[in-house]
């Protein structure tokens, strides 16, 4: 309770100095316009030894228009502005020109005085865009902590880390306020109550900043297990030494300033071996990509700064160039604006690696392209030097011309050097991007989607160490996502997860989704994904659609995804999504190869199945015909020559298509005619057909049958009809009749009796046997052709030829689907009797 009490405190002290920086940079605001008005120039005086006395460190010639030009070195004797007014150190220190004035110098020039007068011009372009940059970069830095300490502390105010962070995020805010100056302080603006109190404050903090930082990674993600034991002794070795710091820099002792540089480098130095310690040791992978995110973006930010520090101590910086050094501080400050971003994602645990490989492309790209800057102008200078010294070349053409083929040649320098050094920097990468490679040279060989996941799983645990690979796969048409073997994904399609893999497309760690709380998991996802061991998630899109997901199983003692190892797996996905695609074509063109491979046996073993001529029969007069449609239906018809001049007719038609329909017809044409040749009776044949397709087909596989068996000499026609279309008997005399079921479909129940029927014929008379295929052909209306019109066209034909109706029948049947494409085959069988047996 007392260290949520505490926390709060801290909050209360962050929310003060967010109010202070906000007043703090409205006054910044107010000098900075009194800077635009004012006049400046490039020549610089500093005071040299302990006498105090002003020397000349630049001269720049257009600062003295009316001659004479002092020299670098010229100690100041005098300086009497436009006004009349002779002023002395303090005066010369806060004075304001305007642009346009002039003051009066005398120097003192190889030991002579020189009189000359200063000209004072209005503020450059340039000057201007340094200087509202560095202040725009400071404001932006100063809010960046103070924001990621007030964020933390009030989120988790009970936590001694987050309290270490906070604490750290306002010293560094307060360094940004109060030991940051850009010459602004001389200039008039209104004044803060509590100034002094305030500065004492933020100068306190500043001083700390070491001990905070040393605090932070003691604490940083967790407590060290020595630290929660002894929390007294590491705060006082941690904050006593602290206490001496400040107190040494407000007394002003002698030599305070050195003590109190090394020890606040001590710290920090102490600070980082922790941090780099704590990586090292670290398990888990979270845990190791938190340490490395903050090692990356602080140890860039606070390494700039300490170098920065180091360039001011020694006296180096005050030697360079006013602008050089506002290029410096400016890179400095935006690589210090690092460290709160690299605090708030490492403690938020949420696309860590990501962050990390951006801060790490930053700093390659900005290394490389200093480095190669430099050698540019060092090269350009060297070379027109050359020109105009050695040759004797005059002009600015020649240095132009150096210049433009030095420029040409530089973006691809810079981008081969960018290569070199990420090899040389993270040769993981390398030896990873090989092993990928060498997959994706080998997918083009594989067969099939199998082979390229199997190649894939022996590739990533080559280069990844994982366990396993498991693929889900988007179904073509419903769009669920299949795991192998079939099996759903136990995915909500609408849930957060599946929302963030197609939003982003990119790899997602399961531990940061659970340890961030960023995206809520249902209970199934979680379930699937713990019980599997998932460590990574990796979308395959191809443009903006989802083909499927790779799932990466990891084991205990899995290290953990790299930076080069995320950024090489952000490519995959896309590229292997694409490789899927390519193989399912393939597998689609296949497997339609294969069916119509199958449908071409099946159509050779059902046209083997029909009369390939229709025998002579005794009393009758036939016609038959069969079209098939576009796939391979169960249609059949046959006709028998029987003893004593008798003839069998026989049409049916057996459900589904393909191959399965081919083998059912085979049995039928095969019972049939085995059973005719020894006589068996009509109905006991159907009942035994019945028994054999039971015995031989699932269930849902049945026939539809009509048999016949017509006696010349008595002109009497037996029939058995089980579940098929009534064929129509149309008299001579006219009038037509159909034959109707007498029992159920064949195939379905075993052991049926089926019941013979019997009609007598009349020379004239015409039987048309048919399939659904007729009476079922539709029109672009969705209107079926029906039984009714097969009777509407045969009864005005009915003397005609049984060929010539048949062929009636035909035409009206083509001409009443129009466009439309058959659906299932179909079959006429159609028996005239004449007058003589």
């Amino acid at each position: 309770m007392k260290g949520k009490h505490f926390g709060w405190a801290i909050a209360a002290l962050g929310l003060f100095l967010l109010l202070y920086t906000a007043v703090f940079y409205v006054q910044e605001a107010v000098r900075l316009r009194g800077w635009l008005a004012s006049g400046g120039n490039a020549t610089e005086m500093r005071f040299a030894g302990e006498d105090s006395v002003l020397v000349l460190r630049r001269v720049d010639p257009q600062d003295f228009p009316d001659g004479p030009v002092p020299a670098e070195g010229d100690t100041l004797i005098s300086f009497v502005t436009a006004a009349g007014d002779t002023l002395d150190r303090a005066g010369i220190v806060a004075f304001i020109a305007k642009p346009g004035e002039r003051s009066r110098l005398t120097l003192k020039h190889a030991g002579e005085p020189l009189t000359t007068s200063l000209l004072y011009r209005s503020r450059t372009a340039g000057e201007i865009t340094w200087v509202f940059a560095l202040e725009i970069t400071r404001v932006l830095i100063t809010l960046g902590f103070l924001f990621v300490g007030l964020w933390a502390v009030t989120r988790r105010p009970d936590q001694a880390g987050v309290r270490a962070l906070a604490m750290f995020s306002f010293a560094m805010s307060s360094l940004m306020v109060g030991g940051v100056q850009l010459g602004l302080s001389r200039l008039p603006a209104f004044d803060i109550p509590g100034q002094e109190i305030i500065d004492y404050l933020l100068g306190s903090l500043v001083l700390s900043f070491g001990a905070f930082w040393l605090n932070l990674q003691l604490y940083f993600p967790t407590a060290l297990d020595w630290v929660k034991r002894r929390v007294l002794r590491v705060h006082l070795l941690v904050y006593v030494p602290q206490t001496f710091v400040i107190f040494a820099s407000f007394a002003r002792i002698e030599r305070g300033g050195l003590l109190i540089s090394t020890l606040i480098s001590l710290f920090t130095g102490l600070g980082f071996l922790v941090l780099f310690l704590r990586k090292r040791a670290a398990r888990e992978p979270l845990v190791k990509r938190q340490l490395s995110l903050v090692i990356v973006g602080s140890g860039i930010g606070l390494g700039l700064l300490f170098v920065l520090v180091i360039l001011g101590a020694t006296g180096v910086m005050a030697k360079l160039p006013d602008m050089l050094q506002i290029a410096l501080i400016q890179v400095a400050f935006l690589a210090l604006m690092l460290s709160p971003l690299s605090f708030a994602y490492a403690f938020g645990r949420y696309r860590l690696l990501e962050v990390e490989g951006r801060l790490r492309r930053g700093t390659r790209y900005l290394l490389v392209t200093g480095v190669l800057l430099v050698l540019f102008f060092a090269l350009l200078y060297g070379i027109s030097n050359l020109l105009i010294g050695g040759l004797k070349l005059e002009g600015r053409s020649p240095t132009l011309a150096v210049a433009l083929l030095l420029a040409m040649g530089f973006a691809p320098l810079h981008r081969r050097a960018q290569g070199a050094f990420a090899e040389r920097m993270y040769p993981e990468q390398r030896r990873l991007r090989a092993i990928l490679g060498d997959f994706h040279a080998r997918a083009a060989t594989l067969a099939d989607r199998s082979s390229l996941f199997a190649r894939l799983e022996q590739s990533l645990r080559e280069g990844l160490g994982i366990t396993a690979l498991v693929p889900a796969m988007v179904e073509p048409g419903d769009g669920r996502l299949l795991l192998p073997g079939k099996a759903a994904l136990p995915f909500d399609d609408r849930g957060q997860l599946m929302r963030a893999l197609r939003q982003r497309r990119e790899p997602l760690l399961v531990d940061e989704l659970r340890a961030s709380g960023r995206l809520v998991l249902a209970d199934a996802e979680n379930e699937w994904l713990a019980s599997r061991r998932i460590g990574v998630i990796l979308p395959l899109s191809l443009g903006d659609t989802l083909q499927g997901l790779l799932f990466l199983v990891c084991d205990r003692h899995w290290e953990g995804l790299s930076v080069a190892g995320l950024e090489e797996l952000r490519t995959l996905g896309g590229q292997v999504a694409l490789e899927c695609e390519n193989l399912r074509l393939i597998e689609e063109t296949l497997d339609k190869r294969r069916l119509q491979e199958q449908l071409d046996m099946a159509r050779k073993v059902q046209e083997g199945f029909l009369p390939r001529s229709l025998p002579v029969t005794p009393g009758l007069e036939l016609a038959a015909c069969f079209q098939a449609s576009l796939e391979v239906a169960g249609d059949y018809y046959d006709v028998l020559a029987l003893p004593e001049s008798r003839t069998l007719l026989a049409v049916g038609d057996v459900s589904g298509k393909g191959a399965g329909a081919a083998m059912i017809m085979a049995n039928l044409q095969a019972s049939l005619r085995s059973m005719a040749r020894v006589g068996v009776p009509l109905g006991e044949m159907v009942g035994g057909i019945n028994d054999i397709i039971h015995a031989n087909t699932r269930v849902e596989q049945f026939i539809t049958f009509f048999a016949a068996i017509y006696d010349p000499a008595t002109r009497e026609l037996r029939f058995v009809n089980a579940g098929h279309n009534p064929p129509r008997l149309i008299r001579a005399l006219g009038g037509a009749s159909a034959l109707d079921p007498v029992g159920p479909i064949l195939g379905v129940f075993p052991g049926l009796r089926f019941a013979e029927q019997s009609v007598t014929l009349a020379p004239g008379d015409l039987l048309i046997a048919f399939t659904d295929g007729v009476s079922e052909a539709m029109n672009s209306a969705d209107e079926d052709f029906g039984e009714a019109r097969i009777v509407e066209v045969a009864t005005p034909r009915r003397q005609e030829a049984p060929a010539q109706v048949m062929a009636a029948i035909e035409q009206a049947v083509t001409a009443f689907r129009g466009e439309r494409a058959l659906l299932d085959d179909y079959t006429l069988l159609l028996a005239r009797v004449t007058e003589t047996g």
